[in-house]
């Protein structure tokens, strides 16, 4: 049963009436007057009978009371007459404290609250609407005394309906909850007046009353003459005493308008489709109506001469017609220059070679000397697996608060978390097997005396069957005797760690019990006070036990003597409903799925420990997790009640497996491709040359080449203390590969294909073959140097860390091959000419045959039949509108990519966190803590700022806590659940003088808690005034509330609550937050929205802007999706500044044309790749987006060499020319980086990380293919078209 911790209504006694029919009802005359027994049992006093007229009040303390509590009886104050002596007033006034604490911060209502009481006990007309029910006798008073036992009350309905209306919407600030939802009482129908007013006088149903009160609505059959109905104030009302009405927190009535859901924007729709993928059509079908037309006109006017449409359209659509100065004469300013570069290139690396493969060892030796020089780097390497630093920029507002928040309150707790369930049979009660799990829902009736009421009946499901509760504690008592041995690095002194050493503990140093947040808490996790129970004695029936204790807890977190009268009745102490550590516990937080506020049908409960996260506690926090994962992990697998949990270190440490799950597949990976390389550098003409002619050693050293380049790179930014991510090492060998092994294949076909003069040498001629394709190397690995490395200047620090490695990384691998490979070849070429043996070079086979001239079947077919096929009159507009269409389809799913990353994604397929965060998204009923940081500068001791930061009456309409509210109340939108946690209101409660809360001692000015005996006479109030304190007076009471420790008595002491929402250095009030919790984020989705809508919010961006107190949002999850609020303009701008940079360096080496086909080229398959993400759910984040930037870097590998082919080729016509660059290239290109990485990525399919299967075999695959697509067909048609001349 809920009890009302209020009401010890403390004025009873009576003087001796002789019989009923003398008693007098009328104006004048009173029911009682004065004290005259006091129950020492029941801590309450009785009031005497006394049916005559109304006594003068002449003590000034009397009077003094009287007008504070009852203005409306004080009057002028001239001859006031009531039937309450000064001792009753007194009572009165001590007893109305707690209530004063909890909704007094509405004056209305508080008010009408007041008159209720002050009329029964003191009005001068108390006879004509109460009248004494029953007399007791007190026989140890000589002569004996009688005393009112029991009341009659006659009260207006309307009285009762409109206190309730003033009082029903006031809120606790500490709960953030309705103040009646802990006064009323449980009802079938709801809190209503007359439900309130019975809850508030009948001690049958709440034990807190001190005697029977019988409210009666009617005064028929009755002794009363009339219905008591004193003047009630609407809660938008000034009541007499107070400065104004209750404020919009307590009182919608006062707001200026009610919130109001904004209306989610119209679909941007054209003739009732989105309106984008209009636009995309349209334009399509414009771009193949112009296509077509002048392809159309083309064939129909330039092939017989026309000439204005020769004219026209020749430069465009010209196809195989000679042009005889092509490549005679002066071809303009610009290409003589790229003609120059290119010759100057040339020249270069023809020098270079024919150093490298002159002097083989020497080279070789310099370049081992060089990459161990730089891999030493990789003795001081740092790893970074923290989140934050993974994917939130130092310089982001998210991080900029956090750290804020950090320093000010200290870093957010580390959260350990167990979700319970149950999913098989559990019969904890009776044992019984054979029942389902239906039958073990229970309905519950808790007990009441009275007799016209029947408590409405609560149906408990079967995980709040008492033997789960008893594991859980068990469980939960067990944790806390773990131990974990620590090593201190400088002592080497090993200690034991134990929860206790780490835990937060709030109330300490006086409470020193970890926190719990745990609905076994609410029995501070006793299985003693679980067993607990109330039995009549004489009629052997149940009058309490553990259920009916969940309810009074659950509607009331914060009781002291949960039910006391029902418990004492039956011999038992009352149990509290303050947790082990001394605070209170929200059932929404630890109870979940559950329908609405029926907390009994939830079927999970939470526990969470939150552990303290500083320097000290971090490290031995980490020990103690794994020794808490073990246990947790040994208990399930030998319970069938399930559970699911995590701690602080779960996540890293999964990743951390992760990466070592897949270390096979990767090194698979490579020995695939590897092996593949190794195999297509071989050119086999016949069978006696098979092992002179394999290049596997060739193979193995490029490869050997290629990661010594990652060893450079990683080396070298490992000197600089550089931390790479495992992002990088997963990426980066898969990038610099792809890169190397197509420089690796283009050097060796080109040497194969070579026929040299036969006075040329072996080095000559590969220093011929390197002045020929070095260019083109330089070109592609040159531009995705330079677009890693602008890719750098990125805020997102994943993305700038891989952008810095890779770039180094394919520059380091551009610079190996051009020196060390080279000079391995050319050691290979000697081996070869001398007919020696493949990997056994030492071993000759002299009768091999000569080598014969073949082109390889690869280059043949496409020189012979691939290139005639693509490049015909047919092919190439049914190629361009194929692509566009693919393009328009792309475009036209933009809008449709997912933005964000599920966390169940990054884990391993078998990891215990996916049906954790599966089970959190389906349970929880409340998401993360969210903070409404007001940062130091304000200075809360002056009344403008306290009015922008309170939400009682006399604040501000558009208050910080209002505003919160408001938010409230439309949380599907704001995204906030509940109004906030207010210190500073519950901090002018604790110090008014009305509440019981803040006393000092008057020999020296200290504080004086609610404990201290005989306080009201060695101690004093606070405040003289019923004002809110200012100046000096706010800053001297403020550490004494936080350091408050709540009681009975003072349900407001600060300490448990706000402990640590204060930083006060110095006697100096610095920041401050206000608490209250976000929605359930079960989605990345959910979180997002939790960001934006909360920065969305125009009220709430109003609050931060207010002059009197600069205020920011924070929550622990904001510093990991905020990038999700910029990724798209993140994506667009590193993309197009990785574009733009190969489109220059392009421009400048093989003129404006080609630099522009490229450009479109390597557009079209990063936005090919994105339509893929669409249809292949891919979502778009930091991965995705460092695999894009990747994406950029591979494609100019598919379409660099083949343009500059293009760009260099002698043939006459844009056609021949695109022909004789495909065939030249093409083929290359395709062995090499097609192939290779084609057997790379399926074995990489069989990954059992989801996130592998996803981001990396899903979207490398897209590259790969998309790439060979656009770089085999789209190129070299658009390249026939508008290609350089």
């Amino acid at each position: 049963m809920l009890c009302f911790p209020v009401f010890h209504f403390d004025e009873c006694s009576a003087k001796k009436r002789s019989r009923k029919k003398e008693l007098k009802s009328e104006e004048g005359f009173c029911t009682w007057y004065d004290q005259c027994y006091y129950d020492s049992g029941t801590n309450v006093w009785y009031n005497c009978p006394y049916n005559k007229k109304a006594k003068k009040l002449n003590d000034e303390k009397g009077l003094e009371i009287l007008k504070d509590l009852c203005p409306s009886l004080y009057g002028d104050g001239k001859n006031v007459r009531t039937c309450c002596s000064s001792s009753q007033l007194a009572n009165m006034k001590a007893n109305m404290g707690v209530p004063y604490t909890l909704i007094g911060r509405c004056p209305s209502c508080y008010r009408n609250f007041l008159n209720f009481w002050c009329e029964m006990t003191c009005s001068p007309n108390q006879s004509t609407f109460t009248n004494a029910a029953a007399l007791g006798t007190d026989k140890s008073q000589d002569p004996p005394v009688q005393y009112v036992k029991e009341l009659d009350y006659a009260v207006n309905a309307t009285f009762g309906d409109r206190l309730f209306d003033s009082c029903k919407n006031v809120s606790n600030p500490t709960t953030g909850a309705k103040a009646l939802d802990i006064i009323c009482g449980n009802w079938p129908d709801g809190c209503n007046g007359q439900n309130w007013l019975t809850f508030l006088t009948d001690k049958n149903i709440n034990n807190m009353v001190p005697f029977k009160i019988n409210v009666k609505y009617s005064v028929e059959g009755t002794e009363m003459s009339e219905l008591m109905n004193a003047d009630t104030f609407r809660c938008n009302e000034t009541a007499p005493g107070s400065d104004g009405p209750c404020s919009c927190n307590d009182c919608p009535d006062c707001c200026k308008a009610p919130p109001v859901i904004p209306p989610e924007p119209e679909p941007w729709q054209i003739f009732g489709y989105h309106g984008w993928t209009v636009i995309v059509i349209f334009a399509y079908v414009i771009f193949v109506w112009a296509f077509g037309t002048v392809v159309i006109a083309w064939h129909l006017f330039c092939k017989q001469d026309h000439y204005l449409f020769t004219i026209l359209f020749r430069e465009i659509i010209e196809h195989e017609q000679l042009n005889a100065h092509e490549f005679n004469g002066d071809q303009g300013p610009f290409t003589n220059l790229t003609n120059l570069i290119d010759q100057k290139m040339s020249l270069f690396f023809e020098a270079l070679g024919l150093i490298c493969a002159s002097n083989p060892w020497k080279v070789i030796l310099a370049g081992v000397t060089v990459v161990i020089a730089l891999g030493l780097g990789l003795l001081n390497y740092q790893i970074t697996t923290d989140p934050v630093e993974l994917w939130s920029s130092p310089t982001s507002q998210a991080r900029i608060e956090k750290n804020y928040f950090d320093e000010n309150f200290g870093k957010f707790f580390r959260t350990e978390m167990m979700i319970f369930s149950i999913e098989h049979i559990v019969d904890s009660e009776n044992k019984n097997k054979s029942v389902s799990l239906d039958d073990l829902w229970q309905d519950y009736v808790p007990y009441t005396s009275a007799t016209d009421f029947v408590p409405p009946t609560t149906r408990f499901s079967p995980i709040f069957q008492r033997g789960i509760l008893e594991e859980i504690v068990r469980i939960q008592n067990d944790i806390q005797e773990l131990n974990a041995n620590y090593t201190e690095k400088d002592s080497n002194s090993t200690e034991s760690i134990k929860l206790s050493d780490i835990c937060l503990k709030p109330m300490a140093p006086v409470n020193n019990n970890c926190t719990f947040m745990s609905v076994t808490n609410y029995f501070q996790n006793s299985i003693d006070n679980l067993r607990k129970k109330a039995v009549d004695s004489f009629f052997d029936s149940l009058l309490a036990d553990y259920r009916s204790h969940l309810i009074g807890c659950t509607r009331n977190p914060t009781t002291i003597e949960e039910d006391s009268a029902t418990w004492e009745s039956a011999g038992e102490k009352a149990m509290s409903c303050l947790a082990s550590f001394g605070g209170p516990i929200n059932p929404n937080v630890v109870i979940g799925s559950y329908d609405e506020k029926f907390y009994f049908n939830g079927t999970h409960l939470v526990v969470n420990i939150p552990v303290i996260n500083n320097e000290w506690t971090a490290p031995r926090a980490v020990l103690w997790e794994k020794e808490f994962l073990n246990y947790i992990q040994t208990w399930k697998n030998e319970h069938s009640l399930t559970v699911a949990f995590s701690a602080e270190r779960s996540v890293e440490d999964e990743i951390e497996r992760e990466s070592g799950t897949d270390v096979f597949t990767v090194l698979f990976s490579y020995v695939v491709m590897f092996a593949y390389v190794s195999f297509a550098l071989g050119q086999f003409t016949s069978t006696s040359r098979v092992f002179i002619d394999s290049k596997i050693t060739v193979g193995f050293m490029g490869v050997l080449i290629v990661m010594a380049a990652i060893i450079c790179s990683l080396g070298i930014f490992s000197y600089a203390g550089v931390k790479m991510t495992l992002i990088i090492i997963e990426v980066l060998p898969f990038l610099v590969l792809a890169v190397g092994v197509d420089n690796i294949f283009i050097i060796v076909q080109h040497l194969q294909r070579d026929r040299a003069p036969s006075k040329e040498t072996t080095e000559q001629q590969i220093a011929r073959i390197l002045g020929e394709v070095g260019p083109s190397m330089a070109l592609s690995s040159g531009s995705e140097t330079i677009a890693f490395f602008i890719g750098a200047l990125s805020t997102m620090p994943a993305v700038r860390s891989f952008s810095l490695f890779a770039g180094a990384a394919v520059l380091f691998d551009f610079c190996l091959q051009v020196t060390v490979f080279i000079a391995i070849l050319a050691l290979d070429e000697r081996r070869r000419k001398s007919k020696r043996l493949d990997i056994f070079c030492c071993i000759s086979y002299n009768n091999a045959k000569d080598p014969e001239n073949d082109e390889g079947l690869l280059y043949h077919m496409t020189k012979r039949y691939f290139s005639r096929l693509l490049l015909n009159s047919i092919a190439r507009p049914f190629i361009i509108i194929v692509f566009s269409l693919i393009a328009a389809f792309s475009l036209a799913s933009l809008p449709k990519l997912h933005i964000g990353l599920e966390q169940k994604l990054s884990m391993p397929e078998d990891s215990y966190l996916i049906d954790y965060f599966e089970t959190m998204a389906s349970s929880l009923e409340v998401g993360a803590p969210v903070y409404f940081v007001v940062k130091d500068g304000s200075n809360y001791n002056q009344r403008d700022v306290q009015k922008a930061l309170c939400g009682g009456a006399g604040c501000n309409d558009d208050s910080l806590p209002s505003l919160i509210s408001d938010a409230a109340q439309i949380p599907s939108f704001s995204t906030i659940a509940t109004p906030a946690m207010n210190w500073m209101d519950d901090y002018f409660d604790w110090v008014s003088p009305n509440s019981p809360c803040c006393r000092v001692f008057n020999a020296n000015g200290t504080f004086c808690d609610s404990k201290v005996p005989d306080r009201e006479n060695i101690c004093t109030q606070c405040l003289s005034e019923n004002k809110r304190p200012t100046g000096d007076s706010f800053d001297r009471f403020l550490p004494m509330f936080l350091g408050d420790i709540p009681s009975e008595t003072c349900p407001r002491g600060g300490s448990a609550a706000y402990s640590s929402a204060i930083n006060i250095t110095d006697e100096h009030v610095g920041a401050s937050y206000f608490m209250t919790y976000h929605t359930p984020g079960r989605t990345s989705d959910d979180f997002i929205k939790c960001i934006t809508n909360v920065e969305a919010s125009e009220s709430l961006i109003n609050a931060t802007k207010s002059e009197s107190a600069e205020i920011f949002t924070y929550s622990v999850f904001y510093v990991f999706y905020e990038q999700y609020l910029t990724i798209v303009n993140d994506a667009f701008i590193n993309l197009s500044v990785c574009i733009l940079s190969v489109t220059f360096i392009t421009m400048i080496l093989l003129g404006v044309a080609t630099g522009i086909c490229v450009a479109i080229t390597i557009s079209l398959i990063i936005l090919n790749l994105l339509g893929v993400m669409v249809v292949w759910e891919i979502s778009l984040n930091a991965i995705s987006l460092v695999n894009l930037v990747m994406a950029t870097g591979i494609a100019v590998e598919f379409c660099s060499h083949i343009a500059r082919a293009f760009a260099k080729s002698q043939q006459q016509g844009r056609v021949a020319r695109a022909r004789d660059a495909l065939a030249e290239m093409g083929s290359s290109v395709l062995s090499g980086i097609t192939f290779t990485k084609f057997g790379g990525i399926v074995v990489l399919g069989f990954s059992k990380t989801q996130i592998f299967q996803i981001f990396y075999f899903r979207m490398y695959l897209s590259i790969v293919v998309l790439g060979a697509l656009h770089g085999f067909f789209f190129l070299p048609v658009l390249l026939s078209y508008i290609g350089n001349h």
